[in-house]
């Protein structure tokens, strides 16, 4: 079953690290985007404005099996 929830952390350092997943990397393994602030609230902010942002953006790179690549 997949994890779910905001992964948001604090680091030892007293930031607030907030984790993103951002799309695939060629062995199949999740790609992250991380973002830290002082506050828990500034990082929530922060990582709404991401997802606004990455949600208005299409989608580049898609996972194609080698069948579908070569009929299309």
């Amino acid at each position: 079953m997949p994890k779910r929830g905001s992964n948001i952390y604090k680091r030892k350092d007293g930031r607030y690290e907030g984790r993103i997943a951002i799309g695939y990397k060629e062995d199949g393994s999740r790609r992250y985007k991380f973002l830290y602030d002082h506050t828990l609230s500034g990082l929530k902010e922060k990582m709404a404005q991401f997802y606004t942002i990455r949600q208005n953006q299409t989608v580049s790179s898609l996972k194609l099996t080698v069948q579908d690549a070569a009929e299309g």
